[in-house]
């Protein structure tokens, strides 16, 4: 993957390194937020771009779009790509989470909208769980094909 290097400019990959040695290891989250802050000053969050910062920083690339799918701080920054977000609490993982997004990765993968999909920490609608949300909108569980035309709305409504 030293192709994804290239997306990021030396003064970025500096600017990152310096953010990185400037906090602990305990302090990750932290450090993943402001890495992704800085480099949503200069490209889009788009998945080569995320794929180039996990791979420069070491860590899976799931965690740094679990931290861009949390924060509403990073939604002017991601490209034209629909998030979905599957809740990854307890409660919706015993009635099913990773199944929802099993299917939710699968819908994603067919769709013509450019989506991905992620677990994130409680969505807070236990009621319905398990429970995804796409553009803010939170949905219970759902069949492969229902999840398909969500993204089918979202690409009339870009």
């Amino acid at each position: 993957m030293t192709y994804h290097k290239e997306l990021l400019s030396k003064e970025v990959q500096d600017d990152v390194r310096a953010i990185i040695q400037e906090n602990s290891l305990d302090a990750m989250d932290t450090v993943l937020f402001d890495v992704l802050a800085r480099v949503a000053q200069t490209l889009p969050l788009s998945e080569d771009v995320v794929k180039a910062v996990a791979w420069f920083v070491g860590v899976p690339e799931v965690l740094l779009w679990k931290k861009i799918a949390s924060s509403n701080i990073f939604a002017q920054y991601l490209d034209d790509c629909v998030t979905i977000q599957v809740c990854g609490d307890a409660l919706c993982c015993m009635r099913g989470g990773q199944e929802l997004l099993q299917r939710a990765l699968r819908a994603a993968e067919k769709s013509s909208v450019s989506a991905r999909a992620c677990t994130v920490q409680c969505l807070g609608a236990c009621a319905r769980a398990p429970v995804m949300r796409i553009k803010g909108q939170d949905y219970g569980s759902m069949d492969e094909d229902g999840i398909g035309k969500i993204l089918k709305g979202q690409e009339r409504n870009a």
